[in-house]
């Protein structure tokens, strides 16, 4: 077959590209072929442009279904770049500081549809990369001894390797769009992903369970004893109101989980146990499940985790930090009345000061806190190396233990993708010997 007819039979799904303006070689796009410059990627609509050039990759999308304007704008880039290469080379002025500022006032801003806590995320690695590296780090000092000396720097910290990964994911978005948007670099350094197989094991025993039940306070038992039973988030736990919870024939209750564009729900039945456990919590308290919540509003505590007890009398749902033109808004919601603490030039400022409002108004309330609470029943159990999430696993491998087919606990625990639930159903030793002598022995 020659190449016209190859670039026919194939121009939707694999566009082929003939010689451009700059007699780049062209070839076809089968991807049992070379390396492609024009192609065509199952997520997105437009072609897209990939080529290496004096040992640097560049990629971006050409904003085009048409392979002749394709072609025409992968020519003008080449040109831009031959350019770029000839003129005399001048040092960026750019900081890491303004190159932050710039990223979140361009990228950051403009993903609204994103949830809520995924831009926090961003916006958090996002303050620590230059707080760590330095605000007045020039972007062409960051090279791969900068790299390698930070991504260290993180791995001494105890973060795992996947958290790493996503911090120098941001820093690898700021230097592409300061070399291929913002013209500031002449190229990116590498940046290296580490092997993220953070894939955990832990799953609570049945005599490790009654030893924390034994220890742990009676809101902290309750929560255990839901988690376990229903297999949900620590998040998706505490954001349960009676609403959700149904106790009449069928009893079940339904989970929550907010995602970027949608919000799922799942059903799951309730055991006895835990039918017995909500009946007595709603008859002492018909307004919340839970102690660090209201409505199932988590408030949260003075690190930002989730779980922070409150006084019944105030009802209040903290705010987080705001950014505008005049700089970061910090403001709490007192008594239903939102309250401004001021203007901060930075972010950690603002931050801290939301804190200390928190404080003053509710008081430190860390002895309280479902996360102090969780440390204190662990230690006095005598457990290692478990946390409340952990519960979820142990949900996942007990109905694997029993028989339940991997669709219906994917389910019940809300994965979208079966592969992670596989990750969740952890075997003991012995399982699979009994499996063998069950199934081949009779």
């Amino acid at each position: 077959m020659n190449r016209q007819n190859c670039c026919n039979s194939r121009i939707d799904r694999w566009p082929c590209v003939q010689p451009g303006p700059l007699s780049v070689p062209s070839q076809c796009t089968d991807p049992r072929g070379a390396e492609m410059t024009i192609f065509k990627r199952s997520n997105s609509p437009n072609l897209w442009i990939r080529f290496r050039l004096d040992g640097v990759d560049y990629a971006r999308s050409s904003g085009t279904t048409d392979p002749a304007i394709a072609r025409a704008a992968e020519a003008r880039w080449r040109v831009g770049l031959a350019d770029q290469a000839s003129a005399p080379a001048t040092p960026s002025a750019m900081t890491l500081g303004e190159a932050a500022v710039r990223y979140a006032a361009e990228v950051l801003s403009a993903k609204r549809h994103v949830l809520k806590r995924t831009l926090a995320s961003a916006e958090s690695r996002l303050a620590m990369l230059v707080e760590q590296l330095g605000p007045d780090l020039p972007l062409s000092n960051i090279n791969g001894d900068v790299i390698a000396t930070y991504r260290a720097q993180l791995l001494r910290r105890k973060l795992m390797p996947a958290s790493v990964n996503r911090t120098m994911a941001v820093l690898r978005a700021i230097l592409n769009r300061a070399c291929q948007e913002w013209g500031v670099l002449a190229s990116v350094p590498r940046i290296k992903r580490l092997d993220a197989h953070d894939e955990r094991d832990r799953v609570l025993e049945t005599d490790e369970e009654a030893r924390l039940l034994a220890v742990a306070t009676p809101d902290l038992a309750d929560f255990i004893l839901f988690a376990l039973d229903v297999g949900c988030r620590k998040s998706e736990g505490l954001q349960v109101a009676w609403s959700n919870i149904d106790l009449g024939e069928h009893p079940a209750v339904t989970i929550t989980t907010a995602k970027a564009r949608r919000t799922l729900r799942r059903r799951v039945p309730l055991t006895s146990r835990l039918v017995a456990m909500l009946t007595r919590r709603r008859e002492a308290d018909p307004r919340t499940v839970w102690p660090w919540t209201i409505d199932g509003q988590s408030v949260r505590g003075r690190k930002g985790k989730a779980g922070r007890r409150v006084s019944r009398s105030t009802l209040a749902k903290p705010h987080g930090v705001y950014r505008n033109g005049r700089g970061w808004d910090a403001r709490i919601k007192q008594q239903g009345k939102l309250r401004h603490l001021g203007w901060f030039t930075d972010r950690t400022r603002a931050i801290e000061a939301r804190m200390q409002a928190e404080i003053e108004l509710f008081g430190d309330g860390s002895d309280a806190s479902l996360e102090r609470q969780w440390e204190r029943a662990v230690e006095a159990a005598g457990l290692t190396n478990i946390y409340v999430h952990d519960m979820r696993h142990t949900f996942c491998s007990r109905l694997a233990r029993r028989g339940t087919s991997l669709g219906i606990i994917a389910e019940l625990a809300g994965h979208q993708d079966p592969r992670v639930t596989r990750r969740y159903t952890h075997h003991r030793p012995g399982d699979l010997d009994d499996a063998i002598r069950h199934a081949l022995e009779g």
